[in-house]
């Protein structure tokens, strides 16, 4: 705001005398009016609202207590001088209870009047520069707590970028961060499968325009709109201010440091998760290729016991035919066989232990497909 003391001196008397020797001395120096008629008083008034009032509180017709709250209303720091033949204390205290700055009785000394002012007017210039300083120091404290506040905004954002996993978390990080500028955003980021919109539909127009919105440049300006590209993010604010208003340059430079964290964050992702799928990828090849070889195990244990079974038979048959060609006595040969066929018998009661072992071999490639089937 700027305070402007222009030192307009409106003389209020209807002696002429006084008249001439006030704006004698005065008008080389100040803006210097005069009314010398009541009736027209309340016209000059409005018209000139002055900075000094030099008034004669017994002018005929005059309404005093109006006029003195008229200067006021209009003015409220007028210098309001009464001058007047009327010398009294009750005339005084009278003077002062209507507003009046100072009182000087008639006959004055025009010096004493001229001193008077040049002091007052001197005290209100000094009073209106401290404002100015008063208005300006505030200015600079205001924006000095803005940008504070908004390298706030920044230092949560650099903070926080580094803990997205994912493009959804720096989408939405960056939204917050917007919004901590009261600005509308709409983000693009454009990962390594393609692009996620934040804020518009994937066929909408603000999807486009963000789409091709990097061939036009780093930054495109329109009215109350902005658009900073990086390479792979891209983002529109809508509501901001006019591009005179100084948020406008620290909104749009602030913005830009967030975009190159961002952009910074979406490369560094896309590797990750890239890397991600190429371990996924090579887990599940050596997950099917252990399930494979378990599974030839395990047919391969099969015909290993179908082969045992065939040469356990085959062993009776030939052990039958060789105690018949041995000629032995029957009881010999009953207990013979009956040896054989406890043995067989032995053998074939521990096929418990193939059973367990074809059943940890089933779990097993389960468990493998499983695992397949999360890769």
């Amino acid at each position: 705001m700027t305070y402007e003391y222009d030192s307009k001196i409106l003389i209020i008397d209807s002696d002429e005398n006084d008249i001439t020797i006030l704006q004698g001395m005065l008008e080389d120096r100040y803006t210097v009016e005069f009314s010398d008629v009541a009736g027209l008083c309340e016209q000059r008034i409005r018209d000139m609202i002055p900075d000094v009032v030099i008034l004669d509180p017994i002018m005929k017709d005059l309404d005093l207590r109006a006029t003195c709250e008229l200067v006021r209303e209009l003015n409220d720091s007028v210098y309001l001088i009464f001058l007047s033949t009327l010398t009294s204390l009750h005339d005084t205290i009278s003077a002062y209870e209507l507003g009046a700055d100072d009182f000087i009785g008639k006959p004055y000394c025009p010096i004493e009047i001229d001193a008077k002012l040049k002091i007052q007017i001197e005290n209100k210039k000094i009073y209106f520069q401290l404002l100015e300083q008063k208005d300006l120091a505030t200015g600079v404290a205001q924006s000095a707590l803005e940008s504070a506040g908004e390298l706030g905004v920044i230092i949560r954002f650099m903070e926080n970028v580094g803990l997205c996993t994912s493009y959804d978390d720096l989408g939405i990080s960056l939204i917050q961060s917007c919004e901590a500028y009261r600005v509308n955003p709409v983000i693009q980021i454009r990962g390594h499968r393609g692009s996620l919109n934040f804020r518009c539909a994937n066929d909408s127009v603000e999807s486009f325009l963000l789409e091709k919105s990097g061939d036009k440049g780093r930054f495109v300006e329109s009215n109350n709109k902005l658009i900073v590209n990086n390479p792979s993010i891209s983002v529109l604010l809508r509501g901001m201010p006019i591009a005179s208003d100084p948020h406008y340059g620290r909104i749009k430079d602030n913005l830009t440091i967030m975009l190159n964290a961002a952009d910074a964050r979406i490369k560094s992702l896309g590797l990750e998760i890239q890397i991600e799928e190429e371990r996924e990828l090579g887990l599940s090849d050596t997950i099917r290729d252990a399930r494979d070889s378990l599974a030839k195990v395990l047919d391969d244990f099969h015909e290993y016991d179908m082969a045992v079974k065939e040469k356990i038979v085959g062993f009776k048959d030939r052990f039958e035919n060789i105690l018949l060609g041995l000629s032995l006595e029957s009881e010999q040969e009953d207990e013979l066989m009956d040896y054989l066929d406890e043995f067989i018998r032995e053998i074939k009661g521990n096929t418990h232990l193939k059973e367990n072992i074809e059943e940890r071999f089933g779990t097993l490639i389960s468990n493998l497909d499983g695992l397949k089937f999360i890769g």
